[in-house]
């Protein structure tokens, strides 16, 4: 079925209540965060768009752009475009609060356009007669051919002061741990998991092997050397 099918056949449905804030819907036009309007939007190259709300952000937007894309290069979406939001710890706690039911604040939050889990993809859709499960894969398979008409993943939402502090406290490099989130963040849009002990494995070895394909990629001195804060 086409998009332009599926869209016509959603329009004879019977209307769904919704919260005010939209589905963890995104696409490269109209992402859940409305990064060019609500916040510093800093570069917007090859659908990467990488923003904060931030007074001083200690990321360079360059920077970080270009490993996610190099990171993207070890997936099946070479050309796919994601978004990359840089907060404090208030915002990402309202959200971790509101789309996760989790108190506090955390490391990175995953808004994928599409995900085949469909709890996931309608978490925040207010159940009533009209719901449905075939009404949700309905939903769901056009969510996932949006996605790839626009070759857009979805968004990340990474708390600047949560990473810091975590990086001091173990003693770890901060742009090293940076290239992690961003990895484990895109697989997250993936479709990948680690509720079980079992999808936990699977995504900790596709981490590994994209890290693996980066120190290679860069050359284990330049890999050493990385950089994606501001000089």
């Amino acid at each position: 079925m086409s998009s332009k099918e599926l869209k016509k056949l959603l329009k004879g449905l019977p209307k769904l209540k919704t919260p005010s804030k939209k589905l963890p819907f995104a696409s490269s036009s109209n992402n859940k965060f409305n990064l060019s309007e609500s916040s510093k939007t800093k570069a917007t190259v090859g659908h990467i768009r990488v923003s904060d709300k931030l007074k001083d952000c200690i990321f360079d937007s360059i920077k970080i752009r270009n490993l996610t894309r190099d990171i993207l290069k070890f997936t099946p979406h070479k050309d796919y475009g994601v978004t990359v939001l840089f907060c404090g710890n208030k915002y990402i706690t309202s959200l971790n609060e509101k789309d996760r039911k989790k108190k506090g604040p955390t490391d990175i939050l995953s808004y994928p356009v599409y995900s085949p889990d469909l709890d996931h993809n309608f978490a925040l859709m207010e159940k009533d007669a009209a719901f449905n499960d075939d009404l949700a894969k309905l939903l769901a398979d056009e969510h996932k051919i949006l996605m790839e008409e626009e070759k857009f993943l979805g968004d990340m939402v990474i708390s600047q002061p949560y990473i810091v502090d975590y990086c001091k406290e173990n003693n770890i490099s901060l742009d090293h741990h940076m290239a992690l989130l961003l990895t484990h963040g895109i697989l997250h849009l993936m479709g990948y998991d680690h509720e079980t002990d079992s999808d936990y494995a699977i995504m900790k070895e596709k981490e590994d092997e994209i890290l693996s394909g980066l120190e290679k990629k860069y050359g284990k001195e330049e890999w050493s050397k990385l950089k994606v804060t501001k000089s």
